[in-house]
């Protein structure tokens, strides 16, 4: 009967150990929550409806999302000379779901994105994946060939905090990125060479699917986004 009790005991504290891990990394509901892996790391940006404004005004671009609730793909129209720097306000706003923006019914990133760029020219990104809108964006943006692995991927939470730091640019639309660190929940993500290439080339293939963008120079420097290229004029939903 102690050997029972015991018994029971370990396996009791083994159960334990494993929720509370499960709900650190991000996994088990309640207890993520009581860990606070279920929000996004603060990176301090705040977004606010001027530097969306302001944002807005440099890239020129225009929305025409009326039916963005139901909208099944996305579109771009036309194309216009750019040659910008965008704050880390400007972009973090642009990102964010607010007042002043409506959202695509498959925009996979929810609320919460910051993204920050330093001085040295690393950047820092953080925010929220709805995993329920990753199979319309992929379908509507030409990756079906990965909506298997996606599948895959049904054990995770709906929602579900991601993280990354590093560095990189683009010139000529060949992309170059070294990511320091990445985080899907708490769990840390491959950083190795292979992984950096899967970056490139998705990076890559999304620049090609976008008519009208066409990419001479993107790079961090001075702590700002500076882009240089076309871009599209108008996009609709």
């Amino acid at each position: 009967m102690k050997v029972l009790k015991i018994s029971l005991l370990v396996v009791i504290i083994l159960l334990v150990i494993v929720i509370a891990a499960g709900g650190y990394l991000g996994f088990v509901p309640g207890i993520r929550t009581l860990f606070g892996s279920d929000k996004p790391r603060d990176l301090g940006v705040v977004a606010s409806a001027q530097s969306f404004a302001s944002g807005e005004a440099k890239i020129g671009l225009t929305r025409q999302d009326a039916n963005a609730a139901s909208a099944a793909t996305v579109t771009y129209q036309g194309a216009h000379q750019v040659n910008v720097s965008l704050t880390s306000e400007e972009l973090t706003s642009l990102m964010q779901n607010g007042s002043w923006k409506h959202t695509w019914q498959y925009n996979p990133i929810a609320d919460g994105f910051q993204v920050k760029f330093h001085p040295d020219g690393t950047v820092e990104a953080s925010g929220v994946i709805d995993r329920t809108k990753l199979m319309g964006y992929l379908v509507a943006t030409g990756f079906e060939d990965v909506l298997g692995y996606v599948n895959s991927l049904g054990f995770l939470p709906d929602t579900i905090p991601f993280y990354a730091s590093g560095s990189g640019s683009i010139i000529n639309n060949h992309v170059t990125v070294s990511i320091s660190k990445a985080e899907l929940g708490r769990i840390s993500l491959p950083t190795d060479a292979s992984a950096m290439q899967v970056v490139q080339n998705v990076v890559e293939r999304r620049i090609a699917g976008i008519s009208g963008l066409d990419v001479a120079s993107l790079n961090f420097n001075g702590g700002t986004l500076n882009f240089k290229g076309t871009y599209p004029s108008v996009i609709k939903f």
